[in-house]
C-alpha cells in the first residue's frame, strides 16, 4: 500500500461519513431520471403567434421543441409524438391564419405538423426523402394549406397542409450524384414567400446564393447579381413593400429593392463588412427599422439598412441565430442565441434572459463534491468553440455560472481534490490547464512545462495515493505534476507521443498507471518510466475506470467496440457488452461510474444512453426511463443514500436519478 498515513486517514474518513448513511431508512427509489437544469442551451429557431404573441416556440439543437404562453417567463418541452430523443428543430412555421397549426422540421425526422397549439405531433413526411432533414420551412400567407419545405434531397411543396408532398426544384442547382453525396440538389438553407403574392418565393442555398420563382416554385432561377456565390443564412422580405428583400449570409448582408434583380450590401455600422448575418427580422409597423443577428451579436438599423448599431454585444455564446418580433408590440423582441432565449421590451435597448423551464445545455464533465453532495458542478459547451462553468448548492434547484480568470473555451475535463473539494481542475480543448482553490470562483493558469499554453487536453486524474499529483492527457501526451499542477513534466516512452484520451491510476498503488490512447491501453507499473502494450489494442479507448476494492479489475470503454473488462490488471480483456447496443456508433462508451459500496454496480454512459450492470459487467440494462437525450457524456455518483446519479447529456442539460440501497434490476 502505497497511501500517505495522512491521506489514507482522510480518505477513510471520507468513505466512513459516506457509508453510515445506509443505517437510514429510506423509500424506494422512483428509477426515473429527472431533468435539473442548467437551464438556456442552442435556440435554432424562433415562432411567435401571430394573433396571440405571448405564445411562441422555440426549436433547440437536440432537445426537441419548447412553448412559452407568457411571453418567455416560462418554458415547457413539447414531447407527445415526436421522436423520443435527441430532437434537433432546424424550421417551425406557424400558420397565420390557424395559429393552433405548426410545422416543425427536424433533423433526420422529416416533418411534424400539429393542429393544437404543439400539444401533440404527427409525422407528415408523405412524398418527402426518407429520414430527411428539414431546413427551412414556409407557408403562403394566403393559401395557408401550401407549404414548402426544403430538404438535403431538394425542395418539396405541399397543397394539402402537408398530408403529401411533391418535388419543385427545377433550377435548383444540382450536385453531381456520388457515394458521398447521396442527394440529388444542393441544400436550400431559407425560404421566404411573398404575403401579397404567393406564387413569388425565394430560397437561399448553402453555396450558390439566393434564386427566385414565380411560378410557385415549378422553375427557378439565379437571382445573384451584386451578390456572391454564398451560403445565405436568412431571407426577409418587407411587407409593406414586398420588392424590397434583404439576404443575410455568410459574407454579410444585403439588400434588394427590386425583388432580387440586384443586391448591395449594407453593412455600414457593423463589426466588419463580411460578418456572418444568421437572421433578420423587419418591423412590421416600420419597415425602415431592421434587425440583423450574426455571429458576434444583434445590431439595428432605423434606415432601412443605411447604418447599424450594435444592441447585443458579440460576447462568446452570443451569436444570434433566430429573432422574432411581437407584431402588435414590435418593442418586444425575442432573440435565440447559443445560451437560450433572450427577451428585450425595449425595443433592443436592454435584454433579460428568459430561459426557466428551457433545458438545452450541452454537458461536457460533471464533478459532484463528496463533502457536500448538494454541490455540484456542470461544464457546457456552446457551440464548438466556448463553453460555460456552472455551479448549485442545492442539487440543481438552482444554477449560477462561474470561472473567474476561466477562458470562454471548449471545455474538456474537470476533476476536484478528494480531500480538498473546493479545489477543481480543469482542461480545455484550446487554452490548457486551469486551477481553482475556492470551489471555481476564481482560476489561474497551470500551463509551466506544458508543451505550449493552447494544448489540447483529453484527460485527467488525481492520484489518491500522493498528495498534489495529478496526470494530465494531452494533444502532446501524457505530463505529471507533483506540485498541484504548478509545473508538469512529460512522462516517458508510447504515451509521451500520442494522444491521451484517458489517464487511471490504480487507488493502491500509485506507481501503476494506465493510459487509454488510440491504439489502445498502455500501462506503466514504475510511475511512467516505462510502459507495455496492453493486449486490448488496437481499439480506441475514451475512458478507462478501476474497481475501487479490486484494483486488477478494469472496464474500458471505446469508440464504436463498446465495452472490455479485465480481471487481472490488463493483462487479457473481454468484450462485455451483453445486453448493450451491437457495437458501433450506438454503442460508444463515454464514462463509467461504479457504485464505492458495491462494485458489482457499474453504470455506463454510452451514445445510446446510460446502461446498468449489478454483476459487474456480465449483464447490462438499460437505464434510461425520464431521459430525453440519449447522448450522454458524464456520469458520477454521490453515494450519499438514498443514492443519487447525476448524468450530463448533449443538448438536455444535467438529470438526476436516486434509487434506495436495496434496489436491483
Amino acid at each position: 500500500m502505497f497511501l500517505s498515513r495522512h491521506r489514507h486517514a482522510a480518505l477513510a474518513s471520507v468513505l466512513a461519513m459516506l457509508c453510515s448513511a445506509t443505517v437510514i431508512s429510506v423509500s424506494a427509489g422512483a428509477r426515473t431520471w429527472t431533468g435539473i437544469g442548467p437551464e438556456g442551451g442552442d435556440i435554432r429557431v424562433l415562432a411567435i403567434d401571430p394573433k396571440a404573441p405571448e405564445s411562441l416556440y422555440a426549436g433547440t439543437e437536440d432537445g426537441g421543441i419548447f412553448k412559452s404562453t407568457n411571453g418567455g417567463a416560462s418554458w415547457k418541452p413539447l414531447k407527445v409524438g415526436l421522436p423520443a430523443v435527441n430532437v434537433s428543430v432546424y424550421a417551425l412555421a406557424i400558420d397565420p391564419a390557424f395559429p393552433r397549426t405548426i410545422y416543425a422540421g427536424i433533423k433526420f425526422y422529416g416533418l411534424f405538423k400539429s393542429t393544437d397549439g404543439g400539444e401533440s405531433w404527427t409525422a407528415a413526411n408523405t412524398g418527402l426523402p426518407r429520414s430527411s432533414t428539414v431546413n427551412a420551412l414556409a407557408i403562403a400567407s394566403s393559401l395557408t394549406e401550401t407549404v414548402y419545405a426544403a430538404t438535403f434531397g431538394g425542395l418539396f411543396k405541399s397543397t394539402n397542409g402537408g398530408k403529401s408532398w411533391s418535388t419543385v426544384s427545377p433550377g435548383l442547382p444540382r450536385l453531381q450524384r456520388s457515394a458521398d453525396v447521396p442527394v440529388e440538389f444542393k441544400r436550400v438553407t431559407i425560404l421566404a414567400v411573398d404575403s401579397t403574392n404567393p406564387t413569388t418565393l425565394y430560397t437561399g442555398t448553402d453555396a450558390d446564393g439566393v434564386f427566385k420563382s414565380t411560378t410557385a416554385g415549378r422553375e427557378w432561377k439565379s437571382a445573384n447579381t451584386g451578390l456572391p456565390k454564398t451560403h445565405v443564412n436568412a431571407l426577409a422580405i418587407d411587407l409593406r413593400a414586398p420588392a424590397t428583400l434583404y439576404a443575410g449570409t455568410d459574407d454579410g448582408l444585403f439588400k434588394s429593392t427590386n425583388g432580387g434583380g440586384s443586391w448591395t450590401p449594407v453593412n455600414l455600422g457593423l463589426s466588419r463588412a463580411a460578418v456572418p448575418t444568421y437572421t433578420v427580422a423587419i418591423d412590421r409597423r416600420d419597415s425602415r427599422v431592421i434587425y440583423a443577428g450574426m455571429s458576434d451579436g444583434l445590431f439595428r438599423s432605423v434606415d432601412g439598412g443605411k447604418n447599424w448599431s450594435p444592441i447585443i454585444s458579440g460576447r462568446a455564446g452570443f451569436p444570434v441565430k433566430a429573432l422574432v418580433i411581437d407584431a402588435t408590440r414590435p418593442h418586444i423582441l425575442y432573440a435565440g442565441t447559443l445560451r437560450g432565449v433572450l427577451k428585450s421590451t425595449t425595443a433592443g435597448q436592454s435584454w433579460s434572459a428568459v430561459n426557466k423551464g428551457l433545458t438545452n445545455t450541452f454537458v461536457e464533465t460533471l464533478v459532484v463534491d463528496p463533502r457536500t453532495p448538494n454541490t455540484l458542478y456542470a461544464w457546457t459547451r456552446i457551440g464548438w468553440t466556448a463553453g460555460l462553468l456552472f455551479k448549485t448548492t442545492d442539487g440543481g434547484k438552482s444554477w449560477s455560472p462561474i470561472g473567474g480568470g476561466l477562458p470562454n473555451t471548449y471545455p474538456s475535463r474537470l476533476v476536484s481534490d478528494p480531500l480538498s473539494p473546493t479545489t477543481l481542475y480543469a482542461g480545455t480543448k484550446r487554452n490548457g490547464l486551469f486551477k481553482s482553490t475556492n470551489g471555481g470562483k476564481s482560476w489561474s493558469p497551470i500551463n509551466a512545462g506544458l508543451p505550449r499554453a493552447q494544448v489540447e487536453v483529453f484527460s485527467l486524474a488525481i492520484d489518491p495515493g500522493i498528495e498534489s499529483t495529478l496526470y494530465a492527457g494531452t494533444s502532446g501526451g501524457l505530463f505529471m505534476s507533483v506540485n498541484g499542477g504548478e509545473g508538469w513534466t512529460p512522462v516517458k516512452a508510447e504515451p509521451n507521443t500520442q494522444v491521451v484520451n484517458t489517464v487511471a491510476v490504480d487507488p493502491t498503488n500509485h506507481r501503476t498507471l494506465y493510459a487509454g490512447l488510440k491504439d489502445g491501453v498502455f500501462k506503466s507499473t514504475d510511475g511512467g518510466e516505462t510502459w507495455s502494450t496492453s493486449k486490448l489494442s488496437p481499439q480506441y479507448l475514451l475512458t478507462l475506470a478501476i474497481d475501487p476494492t479490486n484494483a486488477r479489475i478494469l472496464y474500458a470503454g471505446t469508440y464504436l467496440s463498446g465495452l472490455f473488462q479485465s480481471t487481472n490488471g490488463g493483462e487479457n480483456w473481454n468484450s462485455i457488452n451483453t445486453g448493450l447496443p451491437e457495437p458501433g456508433a450506438q454503442n460508444t462508451a463515454l464514462a463509467f461510474a461504479i457504485d464505492p459500496t458495491d462494485s458489482k454496480t457499474v453504470y455506463v454512459a454510452t451514445s445510446s444512453g446510460v446502461f446498468k450492470s449489478t454483476n459487474g459487467g456480465e449483464r447490462w440494462v438499460a437505464f434510461n426511463a425520464g431521459l430525453t437525450n440519449s447522448f450522454v457524456k458524464a456520469l458520477v455518483i454521490d453515494s450519499t443514500v438514498p443514492k443519487r446519479i447525476y448524468a450530463g447529456t448533449q443538448g438536455g442539460g444535467v438529470f438526476v436519478l436516486q434509487e434506495s440501497v436495496s434496489s436491483g434490476d
